[in-house]
């Protein structure tokens, strides 16, 4: 906005020194033209009682002083009014640029600087756009490149800090430490969500990698825990292995039981019963 004034000042002080010149080049024909018609009408004035001049002849010189001295009056108060409209317009100019010195200084000449190092993301604000205070205008990413993960809620088993993890996206693969779980739970971004099924939540988690330029910034990954159920890619505990342990002991002890009380049966079965069945 300041600009834009500014601009118009400009223009508008071209175009009054434009008329401020004309108005002083032609004042000096009008002085002249002034001086010429004061002079014939004198001697026109001169010679009238002789009978020499006609009426006609004298009023055309009164007609021609008064032309030149309009003329000049005209041309004096251009000149006044383009000279005065120049000098506020001065003024006005001035007050303008420093205005609009004083909003670069505040806000920088327009650069925003972060006090951090980092890497700006793909959405920014275009040139030209107007933002108001608080409003987006772009991701920073910045420090130690990690994984932002969502653990799944309601499992049965239990992640901890310090479990080590796999983290990959395809081909490329690196190993990393859960740092950080926060108690929150918040919905999955729209590319962890599956198509057709309720919205899903999960746990937030910061995971540290081993090696920080395996991946680019902002890609997709898959984690996966060194200690997985077989045919799935959840993170578990150990407690997960002592209930695997555990349903497979019983299991074991009630396939024993079951084959003995069939091997009972068997022993005390008559012989003749055994050949019939045979």
């Amino acid at each position: 906005m300041l600009a834009n004034q500014f601009a118009e000042t400009q223009a508008k002080q071209a175009e009054l020194i434009v008329r401020l010149d004309i108005a002083t080049s032609t004042t000096k024909a009008a002085e002249d033209r002034l001086n010429e018609a004061d002079v014939n009408l004198k001697r026109i004035v001169t010679q009238r009682p002789a009978g020499f001049m006609s009426d006609n002849f004298v009023g055309n010189a009164y007609r021609e002083k008064y032309l030149a001295l309009q003329e000049k009056a005209k041309l004096e108060a251009e000149k006044r009014s383009a000279s005065g409209q120049l000098e506020n317009l001065v003024k006005a100019q001035k007050e303008a640029r420093e205005a609009i010195d004083d909003v670069k200084k505040r806000y920088n000449n327009g650069v925003i600087v972060s006090p951090f190092d980092g890497y700006m993301g793909a959405q920014l604000a275009q040139q030209g756009d107007v933002l108001k205070p608080g409003e987006y205008f772009g991701d920073l990413f910045v420090g130690e490149k990690h994984v932002l993960a969502y653990l799944p809620t309601g499992t049965l088993y239990n992640v901890k800090k310090g479990e080590r993890v796999s983290v990959a996206d395809g081909f490329n693969k690196t190993e990393g430490t859960l740092v950080d779980i926060r108690p929150i739970s918040v919905q999955l971004p729209p590319a962890f969500q599956r198509a057709f099924r309720p919205q899903e939540r999960g746990q937030v988690a910061t995971i540290a990698l081993d090696s920080t330029d395996t991946f680019a910034q902002a890609t997709k990954v898959r984690v996966t825990g060194h200690n997985l159920i077989p045919g799935s890619d959840k993170i578990t505990s150990t407690s997960v292995s002592e209930a695997l342990k555990k349903w497979m002991s019983a299991l074991f002890e009630l396939i024993e039981d079951k084959y003995s009380s069939i091997a009972a049966w068997m022993a005390d079965e008559p012989p003749q019963n055994k050949v019939a069945r045979k």
